[in-house]
This record gives structure tokens, sequence and C-alpha cells, in this order.
């Protein structure tokens, strides 16, 4: 009964007030898809293309499998990100560091648009959603996680539960962008404890964040949920570098 009232009050709100796209400033059709952009800017926008590695979901040009994971073992079943992070690196800086939180439902907006084109069954295999912690001192310093935002947004387009409540980053890091990747590992290692184990015992988990590098710390909390007792982790993010 809430939701039914909760979108009536939504047509109504969308009827009085057109949403407008973000990009061109359109008004967006009510009964063609809800979010942030018009039909005409979502078929326009420069997602990842191609074939992608099966495991981390980077561009590839032949084989399966990225260089990267060919070397490297991953806790995370597989995983896939919107965009290539040079082409949108300062959107993100803007939505990190500028607190301009808006950018952060566009961001996952266009995250969804991406699922449903290249991803369209992915989200009926996931029962969980959470978002890679911040510290709790960068939390105080920024007002907001940049992984929850997204991650909230995702859920409640597909309706499926969230939690921020898991994983707890416990340890201050450097952060990743500043290292090479070597000093990544000894950086982030012991930095996340699990806290809520209970709602993730034989779950299918979908971690949550911005960028993805080179995989380090989405794997440092992977390899913590499944030996938690989650049944399988993926993750999604926003950019790839």
């Amino acid at each position: 009964m809430r939701k039914y009232i909760k979108n009536i009050i939504k047509f109504i709100i969308n009827v009085i007030y057109p949403p407008k796209c973000a990009v061109c400033s359109n008004i967006i059709e009510f009964n063609i898809r809800e979010g942030y952009l018009c039909k005409k800017c979502s078929d326009d926008i420069p997602f990842l293309k191609g074939k992608f590695c099966e495991k981390c979901g980077r561009p590839v040009e032949h084989g399966n499998l990225c260089l990267r994971c060919m070397e490297k073992s991953f806790a995370f079943d597989f995983g896939f990100s919107a965009f290539e992070y040079r082409l949108i690196k300062r959107s993100i800086a803007r939505f990190k560091y500028k607190g301009i939180k808006k950018l952060g439902f566009y961001m996952a907006e266009l995250m969804c648009i991406f699922l449903e084109r290249n991803y369209p069954n992915v989200m009926n295999d996931i029962d969980i959603i959470i978002p890679v912690p911040i510290h709790s001192s960068k939390m105080k310093k920024r007002g907001f996680n940049q992984a929850d935002i997204i991650g909230r947004f995702i859920s409640e387009k597909y309706n499926i539960e969230y939690s921020d409540t898991v994983i707890e980053r416990i340890k201050k890091t450097i952060p990743q962008s500043r290292l090479q990747p070597k000093e990544k590992i000894y950086n982030i290692k012991d930095a996340f404890d699990i806290k809520n184990t209970d709602i993730i015992q034989d779950k299918r988990i979908m971690i949550v964040d911005d960028i993805f590098t080179t995989g380090t710390t989405i794997n440092e909390c992977s390899k913590l949920l499944v030996s938690s007792g989650a049944k399988s982790v993926v993750f999604f993010t926003f950019a790839s570098s």
C-alpha cells in the first residue's frame, strides 16, 4: 500500500514538474522510462564497448581474459565497469571531492543503463548489494560515501536488498590512486572487517564502488565476504582504469 501511494505521488509530481534530461534539458517522457536522461542522450553515452574480460570486465581484443586476470587470482567471481576512467575522471572528482552529490545519482543511472544494454539478466542473480566502505575519518570530512549513494540507487532501481553495515573500514589508508600496484596490496591489507555476517550467509553479493583499478580493494572485500559465508561475489563500478 505504501509503495502504491509513493508511485501515485511520484506520478503527480512528474505531471506537474516534468523531469528534464541532465544533459540537454529536454523533458523526459514519463511513460518511456524513469531517470535523468532522455532517450537520445542515453543512446549517445560513450560506454565501454566491444568484447570484455570475463573476470574484470575490461575491454579485451583477443581471448576471454585480460593480461592482469591471467596473471592474478581474484576472490570475486566476475565484475564490470560502465566507463573508461580517463574519459570521466573529472566527473568522479567533482562528485567525490567537490561534494556534488547529485552527480552520484547521474552516475548510478548511467550504470543501470549500461547493465540493461550489456548484462540485462545479471541482477536476477543478486541477493544483496554492498558498497565499498570508506574510513570514518573520511566520512566525517566528506560527509558521504560515494559508493553508498551509487549502491542505494541501484538497489532501489532493481528492488534488491541493500546493506552498508556488513563491511567496515577499520584502517585509515593512503588513497590507492597515489600508490604503485605492489604498494596498494600492503596499503589495503587488513583495512576491512566484517560486522554483520548473518545477512550474507549463502547470499549472492554485488559490491559497488566508483572506480576499479588494480582490483586490490574490491578483492580484499570479496575475500572477507566469501570467507564469512557468502555464496558468490561480483562487483560493479562506474569506471575502470
